[in-house]
């Protein structure tokens, strides 16, 4: 009956991750029903569409454990080749999910990808188009039958159909992994590059995390100069917050190096002779594949619109499953941005305009109004800085700076090969979006502050 113990804990591990989808499924159903705005989130959306698609898996895992139909496997030829189609159906399309959190990172980062851009909202159906058109040649595949101990096999041993069948996924694979890792090397590079261009010096930036509610107070006030050093601990701030959005967002595609490296590099090998099928590694394979929802459930629990969504109230675990809703409000904005910037409430008998930034290149959705705002009425506030994940040439949106009457100054920031330079733009409406690519060259990195 084959390695029993083995079987049973594959059976509990295939059954966690299954619990695990499903919960990640109800959490990501639940924060976009309690806040619409979540859904401008590109990688939040799919994280749904990733859970979804590990669901089929684990399903698989089940028919084929030896434990359960695995123990006497049909005979029939047909349901071999379903199962095998399937496996790489749903593997695809887990796989370029991922592949698609990638894509808009990359286009956002290198190619100024707009927030209401349409792919945006194709990335699922891309990922499915390609896990279709991959997976479709199993389903003509010759000999497709089940072996003695469950395992799929496919015409003759050495056959071109069974090398078909070992490879073409494997390649498919490599381009996935080898995509993701460039584009993700690449982004972070950039990204780093520019946290330390707008680096200030350690003084000044201690001053600016002490300050930063006064400096933007005497800005709001018409103020005709501005302090460099002071503008670049600004814009290096926002960047480590970008930098840190785009780690927490690239978790996911970072998944397939735990899941899928493994499994392709000792395919490769083993065919390539290079290297002798190994049980115990085979073993390690079959532990990750069946982990995969608990990886999903993980990654989205750090997923910055999640983080936000702590720090605001929205969700937490624990009322997650009490179903305790009420009272709750949302908001994206960093944890530096509100401990250093709240809103204003506006004068007494007037609705609250929706001072929305735009959505967050790369992930992280619009922000809404905070809930009432902790600093006396009287006094003068700016508005949050909201942080979005921008890079080169990528415009960043944020709020205008707000006092409690009027609007105020947008400075922007443009870092270039000849350093920062400084502009700003006056009387900005809150329903209109500042365009910081009329103020800098194409050349220069943009922070709006």
């Amino acid at each position: 009956m084959g390695n029993v113990p083995f079987d049973t804990v594959c059976i509990l591990l295939v059954t966690l991750s299954i619990i695990c989808s499903l919960v990640s499924i109800g959490i990501i159903l639940w924060v976009r029903h309690k806040r619409p705005a979540s859904r401008a989130s590109p990688s939040f959306s799919l994280a749904l569409w990733i859970s979804l698609a590990d669901l089929p898996l684990r399903v698989i895992d089940y028919l084929t454990n030896q434990l359960t139909l695995g123990y006497h496997p049909p005979t029939q030829a047909s349901f071999a080749r379903f199962l095998l189609w399937g496996s790489s159906f749903a593997t695809m399309w887990f796989v370029y999910l991922n592949v698609m959190i990638a894509l808009d990172l990359h286009l956002v980062v290198f190619h100024n990808l707009p927030r209401q851009a349409r792919i945006r909202s194709m990335y699922p159906y891309l990922a499915l188009g390609f896990a279709t058109f991959i997976s479709a040649w199993y389903l003509v595949l010759p000999r497709v039958r089940f072996l003695a101990n469950a395992s799929i096999a496919v015409d003759s041993n050495g056959s071109a159909a069974a090398a078909f069948s070992i490879l073409w996924n494997m390649v498919w694979l490599d381009l996935a992994i080898v995509y993701v890792t460039a584009v993700m090397v690449a982004i972070f590079v950039v990204l780093f590059r520019n946290r330390k261009k707008a680096k200030p010096s350690p003084s000044k930036s201690a001053a600016l995390d002490n300050t930063a509610v006064d400096s933007l107070n005497t800005q709001a006030a018409g103020s005709t100069t501005t302090n460099l050093e002071e503008a670049k601990a600004r814009a290096h701030l926002q960047n480590s917050a970008l930098v840190n959005n785009a780690r927490l967002i690239a978790a996911y595609p970072i998944i397939l190096f735990i899941v899928y490296m493994p499994n392709t590099l000792m395919t490769l090998l083993a065919y390539l002779s290079i290297l002798t099928y190994s049980s115990f590694f085979n073993k390690i394979q079959v532990i990750l594949f069946a982990l995969q929802g608990v990886f999903n459930l993980g990654t989205l629990l750090i997923h910055p619109a999640m983080l936000l969504a702590y720090q605001q109230g929205l969700f937490s675990l624990p009322e997650f499953f009490l179903n305790r809703t009420d009272g709750w409000s949302f908001s994206y904005e960093s944890e530096k941005s509100r401990a250093g910037f709240q809103h204003l409430s506006p004068p007494l008998g007037k609705k609250k305009s929706p001072l929305s930034a735009a959505a967050g290149n790369g992930g992280v959705p619009s922000a809404s109004l905070l809930p009432p705002p902790l600093l006396p009425v009287s006094a003068s506030r700016p508005s949050p800085l909201r942080t979005v994940d921008t890079g080169p040439n990528v415009t960043g949106y944020f709020s205008p700076v707000l006092d409690r009457y009027r609007l105020s100054q947008v400075t922007v920031v443009c870092i270039g090969d000849k350093g920062p330079m400084i502009s700003r733009s006056d009387g900005v409406s809150p329903t209109t979006t500042f365009d910081a690519q009329s103020v800098c060259s194409d050349e220069q990195s943009i922070y709006l502050l």
